[in-house]
């Protein structure tokens, strides 16, 4: 009886242990991906599949919650946000697995196949699932003892988190949005495309669209836009070249036509300028190929 006391015991304090070591794990992860984010906001990432806004926000949120791993307080409102957010991080690296995306700019420059995100996206569920700061199961059981008011406590945290995370992500996309002029200057990105990735929107093969960009320029001397390529043979630059005042903007009209098999598509295009600091801008677009309708 002793013994088998000691292994129910044992059991119970295993996932304790095992959130102590998965936390340490889970920050240094978290802290790290912050830091490759921001690394690839300055380096102005060629390859970039989300825009700067929503990439600054998430390396915020990262940053954050790698911090609070970090020092384990309030553990279990700190394990409830954790699930939370890599939940949140397995429905996005899921959805970019299901929509064909081959690489995204989720680890900053360095390009990394969503699906391999998404598998330790889900492993880290599947290991905070096991791993927590307290002994009772999240998942009901049969005992009434441990079920009601330890799911009550719990449900309690979810909420709680839930509240937290959606207060930091409003907060966070708020200061990138109202201070994002000075982030670039910071980063030493005088010159801005906005948005990072346009919409095309749909068409069927053969069809021509167009879209417009907004090019700030946040340096102190007027900028030339000198011309701009693509990485497909299907968009056209126009108004080139075209010169941005200090502190000035310009609208720049791109045309292209939609062309290949039916589905998602996504292609980048480069302006270049006179700048030395700054000699090409990256940006992107994506769009739908439509079937053509038989007549």
């Amino acid at each position: 009886m002793n013994s088998e006391a000691s292994i129910r015991e044992n059991l119970k304090i295993c996932p304790v242990k095992a959130w102590g070591v998965l936390r340490i794990i889970l920050a240094a992860v978290l802290l790290l991906t912050a830091t490759l984010k921001l690394r690839g906001f300055q380096g102005n990432a060629i390859n970039s599949v989300i825009s700067d806004d929503i990439l600054l926000t998430g390396a915020i949120l990262e940053f954050g919650l790698g911090v609070w791993l970090l020092t384990g307080l309030r553990p279990s409102l700190l394990w409830c946000c954790t699930l939370l957010l890599f939940a949140s991080l397995t429905v996005i690296s899921g959805y970019l697995v299901l929509i064909g995306q081959s690489s995204c700019n989720c680890l900053g420059r360095i390009q990394s196949n969503p699906i391999y995100l998404f598998v330790f996206d889900c492993a880290a569920l599947v290991l905070l699932l096991f791993a927590r700061p307290f002994t009772s199961s999240p998942i009901p059981t049969s005992q009434p003892h441990e079920s009601v008011e330890g799911r009550t406590t719990l449900f309690a945290s979810f909420l709680k988190s839930a509240g937290i995370l959606l207060a930091g992500v409003i907060f966070a996309y708020l200061f990138i949005t109202l201070a994002n002029p000075y982030l670039n200057f910071l980063s030493g990105r005088r010159i801005a495309i906005e948005p990072a990735i346009s919409s095309a929107g749909k068409g069927q093969p053969g069809d021509d669209g167009s879209f417009s960009i907004r090019v700030h320029n946040q340096d102190d001397h007027p900028i030339t836009l000198v011309g701009g390529t693509t990485s497909c043979s299907c968009a056209v630059i126009e108004d080139l070249p075209i010169t941005i005042p200090a502190h000035g903007h310009c609208i720049i009209k791109v045309k292209m036509r939609f062309s290949g098999s039916p589905g998602l598509f996504q292609h980048r295009f480069i302006v270049y300028t006179d700048d030395q600091k700054q000699p090409s801008l990256v940006a992107k677009f994506t769009g739908e190929v439509i079937q053509r309708h038989s007549k």
